[in-house]
């Protein structure tokens, strides 16, 4: 009798597509005490016409006001960000 191998081989796909609702909002800025443009830090990198990284150090030193949003997204005070740019 003759053996017979069978190879079966499974393969998964997944795609995951992740939207935000809008990466900039106009919201409270707790340091300039009024209402503001908030941005996406990669929308400040590109108004500023700088790198992403150098928007998140400005957060890290506090030259960057910014809010978290409950569903985690990190949004930039433009207000800061002019102010930034001018110094």
């Amino acid at each position: 009798m003759k053996k017979i191998k069978t190879t079966l081989v499974l393969e998964r796909r997944r795609l995951t597509v992740v939207r935000t609702k809008s990466s900039m909002i106009e919201t409270y800025c707790k340091v300039c005490s009024k209402q503001v443009l908030m941005v996406s830090p990669a929308l400040a990198a590109e108004r500023a016409s700088v790198p992403v990284n150098s928007i998140y150090r400005g957060i890290a030193c506090n030259t960057l006001h910014f809010v978290e949003t409950a569903a985690g997204q990190l949004l930039v005070c433009c207000d800061s960000l002019k102010s930034d740019l001018r110094s």
